[in-house]
């Protein structure tokens, strides 16, 4: 069973908003403490209320947002940054019309 991770558009530009060495420490977060697990929900914290089907994942000051499809096996991140702004401007996407890869977001 493996795990892709994949991003929405959105998230290049949120990476581009944070430090170099924060941007990088998250994606290698992703790619080297996330995505070898059986289950990301391991180290994974579901959300509340109307988000209760995505999930958080915490690094330091940093938080990602994403949902979780076990059917796919995909880790689709719909939001990175820090606490204190994220969960106020996050909203349930409707429709994602255009998701990008690992290796398209670190070009």
């Amino acid at each position: 069973m493996t795990w892709t991770i994949k991003f929405i558009p959105k998230i290049k530009k949120e990476l581009r908003r944070l430090d170099k060495k924060d941007a990088k420490a998250l994606l290698d977060y992703l790619e080297f403490e996330i995505l070898p697990l059986k289950d990301p929900r391991t180290i994974a914290v579901p959300l509340k209320k109307n988000l209760k089907e995505f999930w958080k994942f915490t690094i330091g000051q940093f938080r990602i947002i994403a949902d979780i499809q076990d059917e796919e096996l995909i880790i689709l991140v719909l939001r990175v940054g820090t606490r204190e702004n994220l969960y106020k401007k996050f909203k349930k996407p409707k429709k994602i019309s255009k998701i990008i890869s690992f290796s398209e977001l670190k070009k």
